[in-house]
């Protein structure tokens, strides 16, 4: 039986990965293990438009679950920008590719099921937002679903990933003071937290130099 050209597209792609360079490339073990090794350097996969192979997928219908094995073949790519800024996701739903934006999404909730910590933080580094936007085929929201499998740490990194995203959106947020006169800093110094600490001043430097409620400033 000869293969569909979905398939075959597929098959083309691995290849296009591994003469690449990339050897497993993207295996379930080094997500978890190491989100470093989703930022390799797999620019050199992109065509003169600045697209990979999954934002070229992303714009044709394929056969069921074909473009979801691709997507999880070359996740690295999810957050990869065209020369007009768009990921593959953007691409899917320009192109009206309705079943390719709910593959994209369905990735991501699996990788929130499966506590892929790394690999979405990972993705959220390379500015991929979509991730905290992210339904099922039934129009559940990410929250939805994880509040109903009572996963109250992946409901955490969705808070954290959340502020993540709303602080490069606005890094004036990281020295507004709340009501007990703290701002952002603060908070996360006091709840130990060197991940956020780290993020926030490098977001904003400046967030350094400003004193809570007593004055104190938390370095």
């Amino acid at each position: 039986m000869d293969s569909s050209p979905a398939q075959t597209f597929l098959v083309s792609s691995d290849d296009s990965l591994k003469r690449a360079g990339f050897t497993n490339p993207f295996s379930e073990e080094a997500a978890i293990e190491e989100a470093q090794h989703y930022m390799d350097d797999y620019t050199r996969l992109k065509d003169e438009d600045g697209q990979t192979v999954l934002h070229f997928a992303a714009s044709h219908a394929h056969s069921e679950g074909c473009f979801y094995a691709l997507v999880r073949q070359g996740q690295a790519l999810l957050a990869e920008r065209d020369c007009r800024y768009r990921t593959a996701r953007d691409v899917a739903r320009e192109a009206q590719q309705s079943d390719n934006v709910l593959a994209l999404d369905a990735f991501v909730l699996d990788a929130f099921l499966e506590r892929r910590a790394g690999l979405l933080r990972a993705l959220a580094h390379r500015g991929y937002e979509p991730l905290l936007h992210a339904t099922d085929r039934h129009g559940r929201h990410l929250t939805a679903v994880l509040a109903q499998f009572q996963m109250t740490d992946m409901q955490a990194l969705v808070h954290d990933m959340d502020a993540f995203f709303l602080v490069k959106r606005d890094v004036s947020l990281v020295t507004a003071k709340g009501t007990r006169g703290r701002c952002a800093l603060h908070v996360a110094v006091l709840a130990e937290n060197p991940d956020v600490v780290r993020h926030l001043v490098k977001a904003c430097p400046d967030a350094l130099h400003v004193a809570d409620n007593v004055s104190i400033y938390r370095k």
